[in-house]
């Protein structure tokens, strides 16, 4: 292979890899405002009443699911990157040459974007049932309201 495309599948991971990252970071703020939001109106549902209703009841414990699937979505976080520090030293300590250290970067690199998809899919589908759960607490405490 020609070091021209090899240079361009390196960037070409350190691409994929950031929006990865930036994926699992966007679902993660996303899950976390929406529960944020669907607090605020079980908080006001509960002030608002006299004495607790059906639907507060329903809006308190499917606020306590969605705060459970926001830690499910951070702790589904298990994207992967390339210990840069570690393979370096591996290098010195076997002796690598310039070239062969640059292709055990860049297989390694290629290899983390390909072990990320399974945990990015998982966080995405984490934070979608989250934000369904959330905004189900919502609709109860806004029936409670009314």
């Amino acid at each position: 292979m020609g070091h021209a495309y090899l240079d361009w599948l390196e960037t070409q991971a350190d691409r994929e890899l950031a929006r990865q990252r930036a994926q699992v970071d966007t679902a993660k703020l996303l899950a976390t405002l929406a529960v944020g939001v669907a607090a605020t109106l079980v908080a006001t549902a509960l002030q608002v009443g006299r004495a607790a209703s059906a639907w507060d009841k329903v809006a308190v414990g499917m606020l306590g699911g969605a705060f459970g699937a926001v830690i499910l979505v951070v702790l589904a976080d298990r994207i992967s990157q390339v210990n840069h520090l570690n393979v370096v030293s591996q290098s010195v300590i076997e002796g690598w040459s310039q070239t062969q250290l640059a292709t055990k970067l860049q297989a390694l690199t290629i290899a983390a974007v390909d072990s990320n998809e399974a945990p990015v899919r998982a966080v995405r589908r984490l934070a979608v049932i989250q934000v369904l759960i959330s905004a189900a607490s919502a609709g109860a405490a806004i029936v409670s309201l009314v």
